[in-house]
């Protein structure tokens, strides 16, 4: 085999930073090279610990049964959703209106937000802990 041939069947890692052969890799359509550019032990190991690491995913089960308490109890017509954000003031259609919990032990106790106010209150809570 050639030199060039050989290095085509290599490939480095973008997470881990090894040069592994290319089975190493899940194939990816989108990727230039048609592989994924984390190899399969690293993209297993992320996806391991996906649910955490507290990166504000469904994987944690207060969160997701805090989610789902509050969507049934909607769905249910025990709360009411209001029509308007409760912190901007602004009327917003329902469907766009998320429940924001600031204390998930408390599934049915949010505050009301638009899609702007609920980002930036998220991404706050996030940058301070």
């Amino acid at each position: 085999m050639t030199d060039s041939a050989e290095k085509m069947r290599e490939r480095e890692c973008s997470h881990c930073g090894e040069t592994k052969l290319a089975e190493c890799f899940y194939r990816e359509a989108r990727a230039s090279s048609g592989l994924s550019a984390i190899c399969r032990s690293c993209n297993k190991d992320r996806r391991r610990g996906a649910h955490t690491k507290g990166n504000g995913g469904y994987g944690f089960p207060e969160q997701r049964r805090a989610r789902e308490r509050l969507r049934d109890a909607v769905r249910y017509g025990k709360i009411a959703k209001p029509s308007l954000c409760q912190r901007c003031g602004v009327e917003t259609p329902k469907h766009l209106l998320d429940g924001h919990h600031s204390n998930y032990a408390k599934p049915l106790d949010v505050e009301w937000l638009c899609r702007s106010c609920h980002g930036v209150e998220t991404f706050a809570e996030k940058r301070h802990g």
